[in-house]
């Protein structure tokens, strides 16, 4: 009995996601995330988005940008990227928020979230990636990388289900 019980625990555990929010991540890793996102204008601070579920727990939140001078040389931001690590996986958002930057189009393969057309980038063992465009025209890059040792742990659905909770 103890046995199945274990069991049980074990596959709820693996089959759990872990829910996350903007406002978690800034009470919980105020030098990574919240001084930061602080740093940015309002305008851009509104367009921050993440998952509200991850396939895994992470043990680390690490939140950057880049800037780059425009025509009339005043830097704007042009890329935000979060990243969520624990031991075997990085789930990393990247939203390039220049409308001039075009999705990559080498994507063979595309499929419907949330009514918006995604390509998939990667799938294979170690990498999974997605990567669609706002209705803004800044595009936004989600992606897994997985270990060796947790290659068959994470599948395309794990991230196709974080970007669905990203809209809800």
């Amino acid at each position: 009995m103890k046995k199945l019980l274990i069991l049980c625990v074990v596959l709820c555990l693996a089959g759990c996601s872990y829910e996350i929010s903007l406002k978690g991540l800034k009470e919980t890793y105020p030098k990574a995330v919240k001084e930061t996102i602080e740093e940015l204008s309002m305008s851009v601070q509104k367009k921050l988005m993440i998952p509200q579920e991850l396939p895994f727990n992470p043990n680390y939140v690490r939140f950057s940008y880049a800037k780059e001078n425009s025509l009339n040389k005043i830097e704007k931001v042009s890329r935000t990227e979060f990243l969520f690590s624990a031991a075997q996986v990085n789930f990393h958002i990247v939203h390039r928020l220049n409308p001039e930057q075009d999705l990559n189009e080498t994507a063979g393969r595309t499929i419907k979230i949330k009514g918006r057309e995604t390509a998939v980038k990667h799938d294979n063992s170690q990498i999974k990636q997605l990567e669609w465009e706002e209705e803004d025209g800044s595009t936004i890059t989600l992606s897994m990388i997985i270990s060796r040792e947790a290659e068959g742990k994470y599948t395309l659905s794990d991230l196709v289900d974080a970007a669905k909770s990203m809209y809800e």
